[in-house]
């Protein structure tokens, strides 16, 4: 199993994931916006109330949140340092 992995690497052939289904399209500036309106607006808000707003999922959501630069301090959503 080992040698035929290698094999198919050592090919000239490109590593890219075409695996059929639907490609992550809600990670976008438009929502990010959203977002950081929502955390500024009420910084207590929830994951799923975000999720619920913008009609996401709530993994999308914490994925955004966590990629630009919010972090969960007490309850509260605040820009990290």
């Amino acid at each position: 199993m080992v040698k035929n992995g290698l094999a198919y690497f050592n090919k000239d052939e490109s590593c890219e994931d075409d695996r059929p289904g639907r490609p992550v399209t809600v990670v976008t500036e438009e929502n990010v916006r959203k977002i950081e309106k929502l955390v500024l607006a009420d910084r207590r808000i929830k994951l799923w109330q975000i999720a619920e707003e913008l009609q996401i999922s709530k993994e999308r959501v914490g994925e955004i949140i966590r990629a630009y630069e919010y972090e969960k301090t007490s309850a509260r959503w605040v820009p990290k340092c």
